[in-house]
Parts: structure tokens; sequence; C-alpha cells
């Protein structure tokens, strides 16, 4: 997904057709100059984000089907994580399923 804003990061989750799959898009993203992550739910359910690492700020952010405003994003203290990958991990309800992001989803910490 594009940003609108250059500090705002867009992440979509989506449920594929009528499966049990549901899929995190971009599957990665770079956090370089991110000060929010926001995730668009389009799963038909509710959804739980797990940022499980203090580096970025620990979160369980629960969402419902339809998120509006600042309800629907976690705000970022950037640290310096040396390129590091963050793996985290998108619940969603409808599917009684972990979301992918290609394999896990994965933030990279400049």
């Amino acid at each position: 997904m594009e940003n609108k804003n250059s500090s705002v990061q867009e992440v979509l989750i989506k449920r594929v057709d009528n499966t049990k799959i549901c899929v995190v898009i971009p599957g990665s993203f770079h956090l370089k100059g991110i000060t929010r992550v926001e995730w668009i739910n389009e799963t038909g359910g509710e959804i739980d984000v797990l940022v499980p690492d203090n580096r970025v700020g620990a979160k369980r952010k629960h969402l419902p089907h339809k998120p509006t405003g600042l309800d629907k994003g976690i705000d970022f203290v950037q640290q310096n994580g040396n390129g590091e990958k963050y793996p985290y991990a998108v619940y969603c309800h409808a599917t009684g399923s972990f979301a992918y992001g290609g394999s896990e989803p994965e933030m990279i910490v400049p």
C-alpha cells in the first residue's frame, strides 16, 4: 500500500475470498520515517494486531470490523534497530487463524 502521508504506513489485512486465509499487504515494510502504522481491516470480522517487542512499543491492538480514525493504528517511538527484521502477528477472528504476509509479516527497524 502506498503512503498518503510519509509518516504513516498503511497495512491492508484482507480475507482471501471465502477461505480461512487472511493476508497482510505489504508483508514487510520499513519503519524509517514512520511514526504511525494503520491497519485497514477488510476481513469481514475483528482482528488483533500483536506487536510483542518494546523496541517499537509492545502493544496488542484490537480492531473492530470497521475501525475509524485514531483507533485503527499504533504510534511508534523511533529507536535505532540497525535494520533488524521485526516480526509481528495479526489474528483474524473471521477465519480463526493468523494472517500471512508472504510468510509472517514483519517490520524492518532502521
